[in-house]
């Protein structure tokens, strides 16, 4: 086969580069480059390449939510977004129905007595709270792989 040949059956491989400009945490306005790979026929891959400052900071954040401390600390964040999410998936709450500060208040003021008194409700009923939702990712990924499951 001639040099041509092998080079059109060859995949074509184009690389199209992007720079945007990111503010990671600890470090100064960062550039990051996106890379996306695209090859003939197949879908595009995309690659965040940051520099190594940027890399490390973000390590070190991935390693700090490691420790019982963060975990701890995130425990009251994760209340109060549960808190917000009853106050918009239950009570509506995207927007506010009033103009004005004083009524939005008001309805602010309503909203979460209405909140604690399904809470109240769901306690004296002894209603089960709701399940935490997984995505099909994780619920794959938290499984026994299936080796292990053959095996058995």
């Amino acid at each position: 086969m001639d040099e041509d040949a092998q080079a059109r059956s060859r995949p074509q491989l184009i690389v199209e580069v992007e720079t945007t400009v990111a503010n990671v945490p600890d470090v100064e306005m960062t550039a990051i480059i996106q890379a996306k790979l695209v090859k003939a026929d197949l879908k595009p891959e995309e690659h965040n390449i940051r520099p190594k400052q940027a890399h490390e900071a973000l390590q070190a954040r991935r390693q700090e939510q490691e420790t019982s401390a963060w975990r701890l600390a995130y425990q009251t964040r994760a209340g109060i977004e549960g808190t917000l999410s009853q106050a918009v998936r239950g009570m509506g709450r995207r927007r506010a129905r009033y103009d004005g500060l004083p009524k939005v208040h008001l309805q602010h003021v309503l909203t979460a007595v209405a909140i604690n008194m399904v809470r109240i409700d769901a306690v004296l009923t002894n209603t089960p709270r709701g399940k935490t939702r997984h995505t099909h990712f994780a619920m794959l990924a938290s499984r026994p792989s299936l080796p292990e499951q053959i095996s058995a």
